[in-house]
């Protein structure tokens, strides 16, 4: 993007000091042609929004931040010819409100559906009409019609459900929680109890997010639910690198992949057994992408904690992986973040295509062939690698998914 100075001379905005080094990113115009908006954590600790006057080439005033997690981005409307909004993800998506009749506009759909997350799908211009999709962790949600005409009562009209198979009544609660790491670290998670449960301790899965630079938040949850539904107690830890909760507990995972991530998850394992009322003989460890790689690292560092693991798409060779991002070199800021300083001979303690030998409980690898995001010989290498050793696993192989349990996207183009 090019600004203008007051000469009249133009230069890429990305020259500007406050955007080396990423300190700051822009995120959208404002619609006064003077100014856009940006976020950084620099100054705040966690992602905090600002807005940057290109006339002057400076920032004109912080706009919003919240004390505990990071803003996630900003909401516009055509409509009113502004930025409405903040919006940021505590347990769910909330929004900071910038104008007071479009808080009444939101406010009246959240009155009509409480204690739901209500997303607003699409609306026309004039926001007399809008789509919204109304969610809880134990429902998979419902699509609405928002009526919002001038001098007209307000109202919903159901249109559809994303899931007609699935009956609500049958889906299990969700909690969250806080658990407290080796380092004292305060770890963030939550836990899906079945809502009809035998009798006694029950099973459970420790199912830990993919990215790993991503996060679970308070929604509906395909694999929770499907899991709580057969009668397992699911826990999902935000580990430290888990984005959103500010910058430093993001960096807490710099370098932690297969150490110190892992024994987030590990701590919220025995959390789980002290405080739930979970059978410790009865505990798998699964995931997908980041949490497979989470998932395999989990037998073979605590196979006393963990009867089997399920690895959906791992990343199985880290030096494989940061090959194919093209980032194969000790000074580069992908390997930090995976490998912190790890040299390339020690990188193979966090590869557990490296470790087979350590693997001695059973393991269910899938992966798609047509993978774009970890390539399908991660998963297709280990289980050689497994069935050379003689350690019990079964491979299934996805003809044509993606990372996403999906078509690829050329099949729709």
């Amino acid at each position: 993007m090019l600004i203008k100075r007051k000469n009249g001379e133009w230069y890429p905005l990305h020259d500007h000091e406050l955007f080396e080094d990423r300190r700051f990113r822009m995120l959208g115009f404002s619609f006064d042609d003077e100014s856009i908006f940006v976020m950084s954590s620099h100054i705040t600790g966690r992602d905090t929004l600002f807005k940057f006057n290109l006339e002057r080439g400076e920032l004109a005033g912080k706009v919003f931040e919240h004390d505990e997690v990071d803003v996630s981005g900003i909401l516009l409307s055509n409509a009113r010819k502004k930025v409405v909004a903040a919006h940021y993800v505590n347990d769910y998506r909330t929004y900071e409100f910038f104008d007071e009749d479009y808080a009444k506009f939101r406010k009246s759909i959240d009155q009509a559906l409480p204690n739901r997350n209500n997303y607003l799908v699409s609306n026309t211009l004039n926001e007399h009409f809008a789509i919204v999709l109304s969610v809880s962790p134990d429902d998979p949600g419902t699509y609405y019609i928002f009526y919002n005409l001038p001098d007209q009562p307000k109202r919903l009209v159901e249109f559809g459900i994303p899931y007609p198979g699935v009956v609500p009544d049958k889906l299990s609660p969700m909690k969250k929680v806080r658990y407290e790491a080796r380092d004292t670290l305060s770890v963030p998670a939550y836990v899906t109890t079945p809502k009809y449960a035998q009798a006694g301790k029950l099973p459970a899965v420790i199912m830990p997010h993919g990215g790993p630079w991503a996060r679970d938040y308070m929604t509906y949850d395909l694999w929770a639910q499907f899991l709580a539904n057969r009668g397992y107690v699911v826990l999902q830890p935000n580990f430290r690198g888990s984005t959103g909760y500010g910058s430093r507990y993001e960096a807490l995972g710099y370098g932690a992949w297969g150490r110190s991530m892992q024994d987030d998850i590990t701590d919220g394992t025995r959390w789980l057994i002290d405080n739930e009322n979970v059978d410790s003989d009865r505990i798998c460890i699964v995931g997908g992408s980041y949490g497979g790689y989470a998932s395999l690292m989990g037998v073979i560092r605590q196979p006393e904690l963990y009867k089997c693991a399920v690895a959906f798409a791992p990343p199985t060779d880290v030096k494989m992986l940061l090959k194919e991002w093209g980032d194969y070199d000790e000074y580069n800021w992908d390997y930090f973040r995976v490998a912190g300083t790890l040299d390339k001979k020690e990188i193979t303690r966090i590869s557990p295509i490296k470790r087979v030998e350590e693997i001695n409980r059973p393991v269910l690898l899938v992966h798609g062939t047509e993978d774009g995001r970890v390539d399908f010989d991660h998963s297709k290498k280990l289980a050689k690698k497994l069935k050379k050793e003689g350690k019990e696993h079964k491979f299934v192989e996805l003809e044509d998914s993606s990372h996403f349990l999906s078509e690829p996207w050329e099949r729709h183009t």
